[in-house]
């Protein structure tokens, strides 16, 4: 957040660390929170990782030998798309063997390996209007569904006023191309305050206000609540399970109450 603040590029970021014995001879996970945006982890020379966007929680696991008892060297190479490059506070840094954890917080040398200036616009046709449902939607109108889960909409926090509309709008066409009123579960989306501990994620709650107004106005339809899995820093909740879970539960309801 300084060199490269409006700039792109790579960073070669580097920590030693001493390890006890009861860490080397097993297998180990590194955890590196979030790094935004891609990186290439390296312990004493070997990669052990790597993850080419930056949602994804950067847990890495470590073979038994590669660590050694004593002085260790872990190396990131983190690559900067079109973001401000950061490791993300508040989440976990360590090396975890079962419930015993090795710290790697404190100070880590860096060096900016390639500095470049931001690319210029580009053009993405999946986000042009048609194009994702021409391609991925239309294909399907011939395929019997027992439901649709929808999870979507952050995207949307920025203009939330226009969600409860396009919902209820894209719902009618897709029961209209598939012939049949397929019930639709949403997922509603989870805390979140936004880019940073300051900025208050004020449009995330007006988004779920809106997906729930849009599920109260859709015939056959419901919303699964999953506000209490997220965290203010993490856009993406990461308990999958949980949040397949709940929609599971809901359609399961909402399918009963059809029946009746």
């Amino acid at each position: 957040n300084n060199v490269l603040k409006n700039r792109i590029g790579t960073v070669w970021v580097q920590r030693v660390v001493y390890v006890p014995s009861e860490f080397c001879e097993r297998d180990v996970q590194l955890r590196l929170g979030t790094i935004v945006d891609a990186d290439t982890t390296y312990v004493n020379g070997v990669q052990v990782g790597k993850t080419d966007y930056f949602y994804p929680p950067r847990r890495y696991n470590i073979p038994g030998g590669i660590l050694k008892h004593g002085k260790n060297v872990i190396t990131v190479r983190v690559t900067i798309n079109n973001n401000v490059g950061e490791f993300k506070e508040d989440m976990p840094y360590c090396i975890k063997a079962d419930e015993n954890e090795l710290p790697l917080d404190g100070i880590w040398n860096a060096r900016v390996a390639a500095v470049e200036e931001p690319l210029g616009p580009q053009t993405f046709f999946t986000w042009h209007p048609t194009a994702l449902y021409n391609r991925m939607i239309y294909p399907l109108r011939n395929i019997s569904f027992n439901a649709v889960l929808f999870y979507q909409g952050e995207s949307n926090t920025r203009y939330p006023e226009d969600y409860e509309y396009l919902m209820i709008d894209m719902v009618k066409e897709w029961r209209s191309l598939f012939g049949y009123k397929v019930p639709f579960i949403f997922a509603k989306l989870p805390y979140f305050r936004g880019e940073s501990w300051e900025i208050p994620g004020d449009d995330w709650e007006d988004l779920r206000d809106a997906q729930q107004r849009a599920a109260d106005r859709i015939e056959d339809c419901t919303i699964a609540e999953l506000y209490d899995l997220g965290e203010y820093n993490e856009s993406h909740t990461q308990n999958k399970k949980e949040v397949a879970k709940r929609l599971y539960d809901e359609y399961r309801m909402l399918l009963r109450s059809i029946e009746r």
